[in-house]
This record gives C-alpha cells, structure tokens and sequence, in this order.
C-alpha cells in the first residue's frame, strides 16, 4: 500500500497515480490521505483503495488493514498447483469451468476444452477454490463464473465453454440458490 497526502504532496496527485498505474510493472494500491472530505470523489473515481482523513483513527487503520487483506487474498487465489511424484502442473482458476470426481480422481474441464486429472478427491479441491467455486452434487464443483443456465425442473445446471450439462442435488440447492441469486442481477420473467 502507498499512502499518498493528497493534500500538499503534489499538484494533482491523481494525474500522477493514473500515470504512475499506466506505466509501472507492478500495480500498487494507493490510500489518499487528506485533512478534508473534499477530493474523496476524485480519489474514488481514480480507483484508490481508501481516502482518509487526518487524523488517523487506529479503527481506520484496521478497517483498511482488513480490505487490503480480502483484496491480495482474492488475487493471489487464481494459480492452483496439480503436483504429481515430480510434476508440477499449474491452472488458472478462472479458466476451470468445472471438476468432475471419478473415484479417487477429480478432472478439471478447462474453458479450453481439455481436461486435467489430478489424483486426489474431489473433497481435496473443494477446501482449497476460490470462493466462486461451488459443490452442486457429491461428484461437481462449479464455476460459477461460467453457469449460464439453471433447469430445477431438470436439475441439470448449463456452463458456457462446454455441451456438458451438469447434474446437481437437493442436498446442495442451497449454493444453487445462492449462484441463482448472484447471477441474477437483472432478472426478467418471461412467462405471464
């Protein structure tokens, strides 16, 4: 983190954080730092983690301590390492559109149409996805970055990237409903 006073540091410190973020390798997170509420906008609207003000409250602190946290913690949870005796396979998590358990194997549908065995249980991997990731059946974990279609009449769930319909149970509608509630930002009926 890169606490900036954007007080009396610089002219316009968010023309210089906008340049800095267009040109630097490695993307900091910026916190403006002010004795007023006046530019907090302007710090938002430049993709700053927080604005504070002077003084610093140790509540504050803590707050921003925590959403630093979260926000490095769900970034880092992208690469997941399929080790193997001597082999070392890595995926990015956002391209895995499913899991597929097959006795004591999980297979991993890639967005790219290959699929990727690992030899451990399906219980393994569901402890360790990032929390878009969900168990839809004893032998499924979803993306749901990629669920396109939910049939409860069916209990067949559709994914993009694959002609794979995908089973799910009673025992998990509860993180069906959950990917039914979370995708359905805009939800139009078209029945009467």
């Amino acid at each position: 983190m890169v606490f900036l006073n954007v007080d009396n540091v610089l002219d316009n410190a968010f023309h210089f954080v906008n340049e800095l973020k267009t040109y630097a390798e490695i993307l900091r997170d910026f916190v403006a730092v002010s004795a007023t509420k006046e530019k907090a906008y302007e710090a938002l609207k430049h993709d700053f983690l927080d604005y504070l003000t002077l003084p610093l409250a140790e509540l504050d602190l803590r707050k921003l301590a925590l959403k630093f946290k979260k926000k490095r913690s769900n970034t880092l949870n992208r690469t997941l390492c399929l080790k193997s005796y001597q082999d070392y396979r890595y995926l990015n998590t956002d391209e895995i559109v499913f899991l597929k358990a097959d006795n004591n194997t999980t297979d991993f549908y890639i967005n790219d149409g290959t699929v990727i065995s690992a030899y451990k249980t399906l219980k393994t991997f569901e402890e360790v996805m990032p929390k878009n990731f969900f168990r839809i059946h004893k032998s499924y974990i979803v993306n749901q970055n990629y669920v396109c279609r939910i049939n409860y009449s069916k209990s067949k769930c559709t994914v993009d990237q694959t002609p794979h319909k995908i089973p799910f149970t009673k025992t998990y509608i509860d993180n069906i409903d959950f990917i039914k509630n979370s995708l359905s930002d805009l939800f139009i009926s078209s029945s009467n």
